[in-house]
């Protein structure tokens, strides 16, 4: 009888021991990774790793900054002494900022210098180092970033602290490379208001200026010459090609960025003509841009005039707004059934495009076509003077 009261009581005993572990071993609730999730700034450190000799001097970091200027995040794509801006892909950074502000902090897997080596979170042994900073204030909060701990699991250390966690981050597509974090869309048109090219004027126009009963879901567009007689030639446009030309720039796509051209490069782009683009710039205010395209050394280039840098294109993309004129543009009026001859006014128009080499303005073309009249015109001085009564 007394041993079964011992056992009673051990048993009570044994579960609230028990109950005391699970109790003291269950994760409270789950800690924000993050201080603030209204992040302006934010900097990538790219560590040494896990190394075997603890008294190896690390190598020197490569770091990569973020910043987030008038709601849109970019990349600094050149040095600290003179930083070069340019926009970041949207989709990758939010898909960082995403993880970072979903990640939670449950209990420690260890909380020792030892581990810290273990997990590769250590000072001088990690695999990333991420400093961010909130919006409103000064203050950076440094995450350490160790070994993989699964399938979008990492290690991870916040600085100033022992413990080591692990949360569900991915730092695979971490990079330090800036062309990684390029974002190939930000040179495309956005409100595209008027196309001014080497020898045509394309313009949108309100619908009540047009006298017609607007379609709203199309914008309508006004095409003109850049001098007297190339305007009387092309009076209708054909609204295939704009569409074309328009679509050309509101898709723009680049490959790469230079922050420093060669020569070569430099002086193509020096003498190639300007499109004069009235649009949307990178802080969204309508003023007019300009685009200058150049061929050199085998490869396509642009530059736009609100961007400090150089970029490459693919060569459709070049061909089809370098090929962009007045002949091609207009639809004449008088247009003839197919295989006839060509109307005086084509014939003109189509003369007038020749001329206009890259380069040559349209008021440079309308000289040369007068000089050649001069010239081909009779000598009506001689044939009177030979005349008999």
């Amino acid at each position: 009888m007394q041993v079964s009261h011992l056992a009673i009581l051990l048993t009570a005993q044994l579960g609230l021991a028990g109950m005391l572990w699970y109790s003291n071993h269950q994760p409270t609730q789950a800690e924000p990774l993050l201080a603030s999730n209204q992040l302006t700034e934010l900097t990538l450190v790219k560590g040494p790793g896990k190394t075997q000799d603890a008294e190896a001097k690390p190598a020197a970091a490569a770091s990569f900054n973020l910043r987030q200027h008038n709601g849109q995040w970019q990349f600094n794509a050149a040095g600290t002494e003179q930083p070069l801006w340019l926009a970041a892909n949207p989709a990758k950074v939010q898909q960082l900022l995403t993880d970072l502000q979903k990640a939670r902090l449950n209990w420690p897997l260890a909380d020792s210098a030892d581990s810290q080596r273990r997990f590769a979170v250590a000072p001088d042994q990690y695999h990333w180092q991420l400093q961010l900073k909130a919006a409103g204030t000064d203050a950076v909060q440094t995450l350490w970033l160790g070994d993989s701990a699964g399938f979008r699991q990492q290690y991870l250390r916040r600085d100033g602290e022992s413990a080591v966690y692990q949360v569900a981050l991915n730092s695979y597509e971490l990079s330090v490379d800036p062309a990684q974090w390029l974002d190939k869309n930000q040179l495309a048109f956005k409100d595209i208001q008027a196309v001014r090219g080497p020898d045509y004027s394309l313009l949108k126009i309100q619908p009540a200026a047009t006298g017609t009963t607007p379609n709203t879901d199309k914008p309508i567009w006004q095409l003109a010459g850049l001098t007297p007689a190339a305007d009387a030639i092309a009076p209708t446009l054909d609204q295939s090609q704009a569409d074309q030309l328009l679509s050309s720039l509101q898709t723009l796509t680049v490959q790469q960025y230079v922050a420093k051209p060669t020569a070569e490069t430099t002086a193509a782009l020096a003498k190639a003509p300007r499109l004069m683009i009235t649009a949307a710039n990178r802080d969204g205010k309508t003023s007019e841009l300009s685009l200058q395209l150049a061929e050199a050394g085998g490869q396509y280039w642009l530059r736009r005039s609100d961007v400090d840098a150089v970029f490459n294109i693919e060569q459709s993309q070049y061909q089809s707004l370098v090929s962009t004129n007045l002949a091609k543009l207009s639809k004449p009026a008088e247009q003839q059934v197919a295989g006839t001859a060509q109307s005086p006014g084509t014939q003109a128009l189509d003369k007038l495009s020749q001329q206009l080499q890259p380069g040559k303005t349209a008021t440079q073309a309308s000289a040369i076509e007068q000089a050649e009249l001069k010239t081909s015109a009779p000598d009506n001085t001689g044939a009177a003077g030979d005349a008999k009564p």
